[in-house]
């Protein structure tokens, strides 16, 4: 059995780097012990993200930071199913509504940024797993600059968001 800090720790780390990956300015990670769980929360990545003209981009880049960390909990093998936390769960169906017109729309959109997710997720396997590391040995936090060690700079969010953009595209025409 694999301990539970260190899935939380992967989690999280999974969020950082898919927003590391999308441009976003990764500002923290930190993981809460049992006594300072925070709204069912075990913990958080905090950023700031560029501001974007359009909220349906903007809504499919927070998705796919939201698919990530129980895409990543999948890959590491900390579970065999795909399981969002009610935390996860909030942020997705709190930006549905940004993706498409209907149901359908949506639903087709959302699995293609989960799609994406996976794959930044499998591509970045040593950046999570570094970041987890440093979460796990500097008692639970890790800030700005110790990640932009690990990861580098933010990468350009315009060629991030432009792959977003075309994927919505793509599950677009998979309909067609």
């Amino acid at each position: 059995m694999i301990p539970s800090y260190s899935c939380t720790a992967h989690h999280e780390a999974a969020h950082a780097v898919v927003a590391w990956w999308l441009g976003y300015d990764v500002v923290s990670i930190e993981m809460y012990d049992e006594q300072t769980q925070k709204q069912g929360r075990d913990g958080q990545m905090r950023y700031h993200f560029p501001v974007l003209k359009s909220k349906r981009l903007q809504a499919a880049a927070e998705i796919v930071i939201t698919w990530a960390a129980p895409l990543c909990e999948r890959a590491m093998g900390f579970t065999d199913d795909i399981e969002v936390g009610p935390s996860d769960a909030r942020d997705i169906a709190k930006r549905l509504p940004e993706l498409g017109d209907n149901d359908e729309q949506r639903t087709r959109r959302a699995a293609e940024l989960g799609r994406l997710a996976e794959e930044i997720v499998e591509r970045y396997k040593s950046g999570i797993g570094a970041l987890a590391s440093a979460l796990l040995a500097n008692g639970r936090i890790i800030e700005r600059d110790e990640i932009k060690h690990l990861l580098g700079e933010p990468l350009d969010p315009r060629g991030a968001m432009e792959v977003v953009a075309r994927r919505l595209a793509e599950a677009d025409l998979e309909s067609a």
